[in-house]
């Protein structure tokens, strides 16, 4: 690493910070700050010339970033618990997830339902639904008490999308809240994130 800076959410001009990690010769530049300051960040260091990689997660910068930004966002490398919309034909479970939300889409018109705006944290949550589910209904006397419980005891559960999930799993000392350390890896394309691999990583050893 050859340095680190802290970006004020209350920053008008992006082009400090580019020209510092340009003068700093630097390959890649990894960020976690608001969407709207990553658009800026991006544009700003396009503009300027920058042909930096840019790093960060799928929460940063949501498929409305990506859209607005466009040709700029173009190997932006992007990482998430769940892969990108585009991976349907790739991971098993996306296109069933897709088919729902567009069906409830359709039905409702529910703008949060929107697969072409809606982040990848939907898709976590929906992943969750389908581990209650799996475990719910296998509980005779189902209860927030006797689904936790069952939680804490469940090995490998099979669930679409994420690879086997043990619940009562502890990550390493530091991250022992992280029961599933895997990520998928992503670059941007034109404004779509694909997948760079056909499998998650695992992260843990990243983060020892």
């Amino acid at each position: 690493m050859v340095g680190s800076a802290t970006i004020p959410f209350t920053v008008a001009h992006y082009a400090p910070f580019v020209a510092d990690f340009d003068a700093a010769k630097a390959d890649v530049v990894l960020f976690s700050m608001a969407e709207n300051q990553a658009e800026a960040l991006i544009t700003t260091a396009r503009s300027q010339g920058s042909h930096v990689t840019f790093v960060t997660n799928q929460e940063e910068v949501g498929p409305s970033a990506l859209a607005t930004l466009g040709s700029k966002a173009t190997g932006l490398l992007v990482c998430s618990g769940t892969p990108p919309l585009t991976s349907g034909t790739q991971v098993p479970g996306v296109q069933t997830y897709l088919s729902q939300v567009n069906a409830y889409h359709a039905a409702t018109n529910d703008a949060a339902a929107n697969p072409a705006t809606m982040r990848n944290n939907a898709m976590v949550a929906w992943v969750g639904m389908q581990a209650i589910f799996a475990m719910g209904k296998n509980i005779p006397d189902l209860t927030a008490s006797s689904l936790r419980q069952a939680l804490n005891n469940v090995k490998d559960l099979k669930l679409p999308i994420v690879p086997p999930w043990t619940p009562s799993a502890k990550g390493i000392a530091g991250f022992t809240a992280i029961s599933d350390p895997w990520s998928n890896q992503m670059i941007d394309q034109d404004g779509q994130l694909q997948l760079m691999g056909p499998k998650p990583v695992n992260e843990t050893p990243l983060l020892k």
